[in-house]
């Protein structure tokens, strides 16, 4: 239970530092505050997922990197939808960035867990 709450703060983590890092350096590199956040989007919200799958995912390096880009595309998807029906409006900041960022979060949760919870009573059934 340990391992498994230390994994979840190391997703709240990264879904708040990376798009951050992601849209400082792509607003420095566009010189330009929208257009840097508008391309930090896309890459702020699945580098997350990809690097919490590689470090959470306990499967054999194939599996781990399949499942990884497989989840990461599917709560990309969600994120999206979620943030085009406007699931989440919490009016924190101009830009939206905490509406993506909490989005991106829940969408993680849900997702990882259904996938931990299923990975874990398939092995059960093989063991």
């Amino acid at each position: 239970m340990k391992k498994k709450l230390l994994y979840y703060l190391l997703l709240i983590s990264l879904t708040i530092v990376i798009p951050y890092l992601t849209t400082m350096i792509l607003i420095s590199i566009t010189g330009d505050r929208y257009k840097g956040m508008t391309l930090a989007i896309i890459p702020g919200i699945v580098i997350v997922h990809l690097i919490f799958g590689l470090i959470a995912i306990k499967l054999n390096w194939t599996k781990k990197i399949v499942w990884t880009l497989v989840l990461s595309t599917l709560i990309f998807g969600v994120v999206f939808l979620m943030l085009t029906i406007q699931l989440i409006k919490s009016n924190l900041g101009l830009y939206g960035f905490w509406d993506i960022t909490l989005s991106n979060l829940i969408a993680g949760f849900v997702i990882w867990e259904s996938f931990f919870l299923i990975s874990n009573k398939l092995q059960r059934k093989t063991s």
